[in-house]
This record gives structure tokens, sequence and C-alpha cells, in this order.
């Protein structure tokens, strides 16, 4: 089973840049690919931050868990957030999660 999320948070340390998707409503979850749409705070502490909508694609799902729960979950393994309406730049945001 999938723990399907209502938010996000996604952090680019080196580059400072955090985002944070709230109210995401999902499709296709637990398929090859989910998409969500929601809202964003996007920005970082040099530039300010503001809100977007955003769509959210997850895919690659993988075997996960940590310690005693290794391989005993299944998760998403990469995503892209891309900014819509609302925002300045109308970027993408390429990620992938992190493992223990």
């Amino acid at each position: 089973m999938l723990y399907k999320p209502k938010s996000l948070l996604l952090v680019a340390m080196d580059e400072g840049v955090r985002v944070r998707s709230t109210n995401l409503r999902w499709t296709g979850w637990g398929t090859a690919k989910a998409v969500a749409r929601g809202s964003a705070r996007l920005g970082d502490e040099d530039n300010g931050y503001y809100t977007a909508k955003v769509t959210v694609r997850l895919t690659k799902i993988v075997k996960a868990g940590c310690s005693d729960n290794a391989g005993k979950y299944r998760a998403y393994s990469q995503g892209t957030l891309v900014e819509g309406t609302g925002g300045p730049t109308g970027d993408s945001i390429r990620f992938q999660t992190l493992g223990c």
C-alpha cells in the first residue's frame, strides 16, 4: 500500500529553495504515474516566497523502508513539480525521494 500525502515539502539544500505543496488532490494513485493538483509556497530566503498553483507528477514505484522494514513498503521515487498560474516563472522542479 502507498501512503497518499495531502502535502509535500521539497528542499533543495544547495540552492536554499523550499517548496511546500498543500491541498493536493491525486489521480492515478498507486499506478505507474500519479498526478496531483494543488497550491504551493515557493521561493527562498533571499528572493522571498510566493504562492502558485502547481501540478505534481510522481513515477517509478520502488520497494522502500528502512532497517527492519527494508523493502516492506512501496513508494514513488521520482517526481516533477510544475508551477502553474499565480507564479512568475512557470518553472518545473524535478526531484527524487531520499532513502534511509
